[in-house]
Order: structure tokens, then C-alpha cells, then sequence
């Protein structure tokens, strides 16, 4: 609430400087002249009032710069998400109307470039778009509208679709370049969690995205292994967690990426060398344009896992096979999900053991792969058999 107040003679005076499309309340207060020498003003005072006061609104107009934050992600190979914030209030010109979402393949020209509308209002939006080129760069601009006109567009954000089928992994997304995001809870003060990529990516291009972090986010020590590879990969993390006194309960987790290859499988590792309970908890979050099947598969050494929970979109699964290894400690439980057509949906495995001498839990994803070995031929003269 900002007033501010001048001085005028006669009986009318423009107000400039005003904001665009913005209420305003005015008050007009008639004064005397005093006659200490000095123009003092002197409010009137006596039969009838002095003061008058109206509302009023200045003329709507577009708005005068773009909104802020825009923010576009990858939501299948054929679509992105586009989110923006708020046009800065001084900016707005009047009641916002609703968004123009424009994109187009890189270096394209204006008039190539499509144009979504989005209803909302003037706290920013989201919107998908949709029908995207595979393997396309694409840029994205957005403005805000008012009845006036459209305001200025954003800055240009570039975004490339992936070819084909990839993943969300824990809700990061997953190109078919690999990036995975699993978490685990131990109980014990000494605990390594793995992070292993089951197809080596050539050399120099496997590194760790970061860093370990604890349950308050917050970045905890951790070191390379040396000579622990399990014959799965070349990196292994190894977090030791010492609160004294205390348990280390609590959910942990890291990322890994791999920026040039592809990954078959990603496997992690959650080990409690003084036992204790082990859970760990990981799958896929999958957007698919066709037939596809991957496999998650845990393994539960120290004894028989205590659970074993499948989950497909939510709903508990029984599906899947048990194994018990030449290791009479060690079991191994699969399931292969077969999605069928375009969809999305989910596909995660918790597992849990608490065994006094050593505990441990481990997650294999994986990726999906197209059915293969798909022929055609005539059976018929009205039909074809497809294999």
C-alpha cells in the first residue's frame, strides 16, 4: 500500500506515472491559504465536508516483460514439460489472461514455430506439449496475455528429446544415456552403498553425479573402493556413517551418471557389515511408446529376505520367481514386467532383511527392450501371422 499526495490548483489535474491495468483510490482534500505569511495550508472545517474520495483504474495493457522461471524437462521422446512462474506484478498491465507456450525445432523461424494457449491466471503455469519429433532439438519461449494483447516472450530454453523409449528411474528421468537415483536405510554405524553400472561405459566417461546425501539433504563423506567391482563396473561408493552413540537410521541416496552410453543394467547395493535391518527401495517410473519388458531384479544375502514387495501403479504384485544361490544365505528374486502398447506407469521392488551377522540387499534394473526377432508372413490370402 504506497500513497503519495501533491499539490494542484483549479479544478482538475492529471496524474502521471501511474501503473498500467491497477486500481487506485484517491482522495481530493480542499484547503485554505492561512494568513501566517507562509502558505501553511489549512484543512476546511465548518458546514460540509472537505474531502472526496473515489476509486479508479488506469487502462489495461499487455504485459510488459515475460514471466519468470521457465523451466522445460523431458517427458516422454515425443512430449516436454514446460512450468513458468509469475510475471513480476509491476509488469503485469492489467488482469492476466492466460499463456502462449511457442516452440519449434531449432533455428526455425517464427512463422514455423507452434503456438499453445494455457489458461491461467496470474500466479505462472504448466503445460505439456505434445507430438514432438524423437532425437529433435526443440526451443521454448513463453508470454503471459492480457485483453489488451500478448506480452514480451522468455528468454529462448533449448531441450532435445530422447530416441524412443526411456525411463524414470525414482523420479529422475532417465534417457537412454543413464542417469539412476536409488535410495536405502541401514541401521548401523558401518554401511557401504554401491552404485555399479553393469556395462562399462568406455573410459574416463563413468562418473559419480555427486555425492552422497543424508536424510536433511545435506552432503556426507564418502570415498572410492579400490578393487571392489563384483565384476559389474568400475566404481563403487563406500559411506561410513559414525554417529556416535546413535543409530544411523535414515534414508540415503546418491545418483550416478554416465553421459555417452547406454546402459543394459544399473545395479545398487545397500550392505550392513555388523547386521541389522537393511531395506532398499528402487524401480522405474516408465513412459513407452511400444511393446516393451525390463526386469528388476534384488538379491538378499545374510539369510532369506525378510519382504519382498512388488508394486506395479501402486497396487502390491505377486508375481515373480524366487532363487536360492549356491550361497544357502544368498536369494535371488526376479520380475520381468511386459508393458504392452503406449502407456505410463510404475514397476518398484522394496527389499528388506535383518540378520545378525551380515545384512544386505541389492537392485538391478534392467532397461527395456523392444520384442525382437519380428517377422511377417502370408497365411492366407485375407491374412498375414506376425511373430
Amino acid at each position: 500500500d504506497t500513497r503519495s499526495g501533491i499539490s494542484a490548483s483549479g479544478t482538475s489535474h492529471t496524474l502521471h506515472g501511474l501503473e498500467e491495468g491497477t486500481e487506485y483510490f484517491i482522495t481530493v482534500t480542499a484547503t485554505l491559504s492561512g494568513g501566517d505569511g507562509r502558505g501553511a495550508a489549512d484543512t476546511l472545517t465548518g458546514g460540509g465536508s472537505a474531502e472526496r474520495s473515489i476509486t479508479a483504474s488506469t487502462m489495461t495493457a499487455a504485459p510488459s516483460a515475460p514471466p519468470t522461471d521457465v523451466v522445460v524437462t523431458v517427458e516422454s521422446s515425443t512430449s516436454i514439460a514446460v512450468q513458468w512462474g509469475p510475471v513480476e506484478c509491476r509488469h503485469q498491465n492489467g488482469e492476466i489472461a492466460g499463456y502462449l507456450v511457442r516452440y519449434g525445432e531449432e533455428g526455425s523461424s517464427e512463422e514455423a514455430r507452434s503456438v499453445q494457449m494455457v489458461s491461467g491466471d496470474s500466479s505462472g503455469g504448466i503445460t505439456t506439449v505434445s507430438g514432438l519429433n524423437r532425437q529433435t532439438i526443440y526451443t521454448v519461449q513463453v508470454a503471459a496475455v492480457t485483453s489488451c494483447g500478448t506480452g514480451e516472450y522468455s528468454h529462448l530454453e533449448t531441450i532435445e528429446t530422447p530416441d524412443d523409449v526411456f525411463l524414470r528411474l525414482n523420479g529422475t528421468v532417465i534417457p537412454n544415456n543413464g542417469l539412476l537415483n536409488i535410495s536405502g536405510i541401514g541401521s548401523t554405524d558401518d554401511t557401504a552403498l554401491l552404485c555399479i553400472t553393469n556395462r562399462p561405459p568406455p573410459s574416463g566417461s563413468f562418473h559419480s553425479g555427486g555425492d552422497w546425501f543424508s536424510p536433511e539433504r545435506n552432503r556426507v563423506q564418502h570415498t572410492d573402493v579400490p578393487g571392489f567391482t563384483r565384476n559389474r563396473g568400475p566404481m563403487v561408493v563406500r559411506l561410513k556413517r559414525t554417529r556416535s552413540g546413535t543409530p544411523t537410521e535414515g534414508i540415503y541416496h546418491s545418483v550416478i551418471q554416465d553421459s555417452t552410453s547406454t546402459y543394459e543394467t544399473v545395479n545398487v547395493g545397500l550392505y550392513n557389515s555388523g547386521g541389522g535391518i537393511v531395506t532398499l527401495s528402487g524401480g522405474v517410473t516408465f513412459t513407452l511408446d511400444s511393446d516393451s519388458q525390463f526386469t528388476l531384479t534384488c538379491i538378499s544375502t545374510g539369510g532369506p529376505a525378510t519382504t519382498v514387495t512388488w508394486t506395479r501403479d501402486s497396487t502390491t504384485v505377486t508375481q515373480g520367481t524366487q532363487t536360492v544361490l549356491n550361497d544357502p544365505v544368498t536369494a535371488r528374486y526376479t520380475h520381468t514386467l511386459l508393458v504392452r502398447g503406449r502407456r505410463e506407469g510404475t514397476f518398484t521392488c522394496t527389499v528388506a532383511n535383518n540378520h545378525p551377522s551380515q545384512s544386505s540387499a541389492e537392485l538391478t534394473v534392467t532397461a527395456p527392450s523392444p520384442p525382437s526377432n519380428v517377422s511377417v508372413s502370408q497365411n492366407g490370402p485375407t491374412s498375414l501371422l506376425v511373430t
